[in-house]
Order: structure tokens, then C-alpha cells, then sequence
């Protein structure tokens, strides 16, 4: 026995609904945009990072640049310290020190005495008196013993030709008397404008002698020049210096080096002229 369906029929749809008239219509809603992490940051964090940043850079920069310069430029050269000066005396102490220079020269000895206090010593200036100059034995007696009891680093006396007997370098110490005595007594004889007796400490030539002469003509400059070779030096100069300035020519000698003549004035110019 067979059982008759009713033929198929598709399910029926509900119905849309009514759309009211005044109803609004649907806004499509776009994706999130993706905003940069850089403009998530808050303006306190990104304005402190920024200038952290600057800085960096600008130290990375110093430093390179000072590798650059260090790396061309040659070795530090550390050089020896130089002495250093002397200190200052005590206030008042200089004063003291050239009255006591003052009261020690004998005046029938050197006249004219002016003293001046220095950081180094006394400086002293003064004239050769008549009986100095018949004396030499005296005069240089007076002057080693004046410096060997006062620090008298700076001395010049004038005679009355005009010739400068200088003493520098010398403090509580000093040329012994017949090394001053020798000397002076060559520079008076020959004529010489100058006779110096220098110190130098620490040298290897600590006591030196110079002398120096002007001369009017070359035949006199030659004369002075070779009586040099018969000046002695005594044991305790350790240089001596001997110059004779020439209208034409300068001759010098030293206790190292022979007779050298070089030309000077008019005939210096002439020659430097034609080079």
C-alpha cells in the first residue's frame, strides 16, 4: 500500500519589516585608523627622550673629534721645571740690608755710593777715589771682603778715566783680592773701558773675566790685541774674554777660542752689501 505526498513547496521567507519613513538611515562604520607609536607617547616622555637624545649625539661628536686631534698630534713633551724665583724678603729686611752695605764702604775708598735692594741682593754703584786708584792692592781688599760679608750680587765702580769695574753674580763670596787686583791693574795699564767678574752657578765655566776696549784706529785695535797673549789667568777664573771694538774690525779672544777679527761699522754695512 502506497502513501501519496503532497507535492514540495519552499519554505516561505518572514516578511522585512516596515521601514518607517522618519527613521535615520545607517552610518557605515570605516575601520580604526593605525596611529604611529610616536604620537601614542605622552608630550611629557617624548620631549625628555628628544633632548636625551640630542645630547648623546653631541658628546658622541666632542669625543670624535678629540680622538681625531689626539690622534694626529705628536707626543706630550713635559719639560723640566724651571727654577723658580726667588722668594721675596721679609719686609723690611731689604732696607736693613742696604744700610748694612752702605755702612761697610770706606769712603776714601769709593765715593758717590748708591745703593738699591733687589729680590736677588743689593745693587751698589759708586766712584773710585784718588787714593783707590794709587792703591789697587786696597781698593780690591775692600771690595772681596764687601762682598763676602754682604750679598752684594750687582757692583760697578767707575774710575776717573771712565773705566767700569764691574762685579756680577756674587753673593757672600767673591773674586779673591789678587784676582781683582791683577785684573784692574791690566784694564788701567792697557787702558781697557771696561773689567767685568761674572758668576754663573751650575756652569761649567762658573767664574768668568771679560774685558773690553775702544779703539780709534785698527793699528792701536791690533796692538791691544796682541798683548792679550800675556795676561795670565789666575786659578780661580775659569773663562776669560777679551774684545777690542776697531773703526773697521771687532777682535775677540777667549781662554777656548783664538784671535777672530770680523769686520764692523762701514766696512760691517759693505760687506753685507755685496752678498
Amino acid at each position: 500500500m502506497s502513501t501519496t505526498l503532497p507535492p514540495s513547496s519552499d519554505p516561505e521567507l518572514p516578511a522585512e519589516p516596515a521601514v518607517s519613513a522618519d527613521a535615520p538611515e545607517p552610518v557605515a562604520v570605516e575601520p580604526e585608523a593605525k596611529v604611529p607609536l610616536i604620537r601614542r607617547l605622552p608630550t611629557g616622555v617624548f620631549t625628555a627622550g628628544y633632548g636625551a637624545l640630542l645630547a648623546g649625539v653631541a658628546v658622541f661628536g666632542v669625543v670624535l673629534a678629540s680622538y681625531e686631534v689626539g690622534a694626529d698630534s705628536p707626543a706630550y713633551h713635559v719639560d723640566r721645571p724651571a727654577r723658580p724665583a726667588p722668594a721675596p724678603p721679609p719686609p723690611g729686611s731689604e732696607v736693613a740690608a742696604a744700610s748694612n752695605v752702605v755702612s761697610s764702604v770706606r769712603d776714601y775708598l769709593i765715593s758717590d755710593v748708591e745703593t738699591n735692594a733687589t729680590l736677588t741682593g743689593v745693587t751698589l754703584t759708586g766712584n773710585t777715589t784718588d787714593q783707590a786708584e794709587a792703591d789697587t792692592a786696597e781698593l780690591a781688599g775692600h771690595v772681596s771682603r764687601l762682598l763676602q760679608q754682604n750679598c752684594v750680587d750687582n757692583l760697578t765702580l767707575r774710575t776717573q778715566d771712565n773705566l767700569r769695574i764691574n762685579v756680577w753674580g756674587y753673593c757672600l763670596h767673591s773674586p779673591s783680592a789678587e784676582t781683582l787686583q791683577s785684573y784692574i791693574d791690566v784694564a788701567v795699564d792697557e787702558g781697557a773701558d771696561a773689567v767685568s767678574f761674572m758668576f754663573y752657578p751650575g756652569r761649567s765655566t762658573e767664574r768668568q773675566v771679560a774685558m773690553t776696549w775702544q779703539s780709534d784706529t785698527e793699528a792701536e785695535a791690533e796692538d791691544i790685541a796682541a798683548g792679550w797673549k800675556d795676561i795670565p789667568q789666575p786659578d780661580d777664573v775659569d773663562s776669560t774674554d777679551f774684545v777690542v771694538y776697531g773703526p773697521e774690525n771687532v777682535r775677540q779672544e777667549t781662554s777656548e777660542e783664538s784671535l777672530t777679527v770680523s769686520p764692523t761699522g762701514e766696512k760691517f754695512r759693505e760687506e753685507i752689501g755685496n752678498r
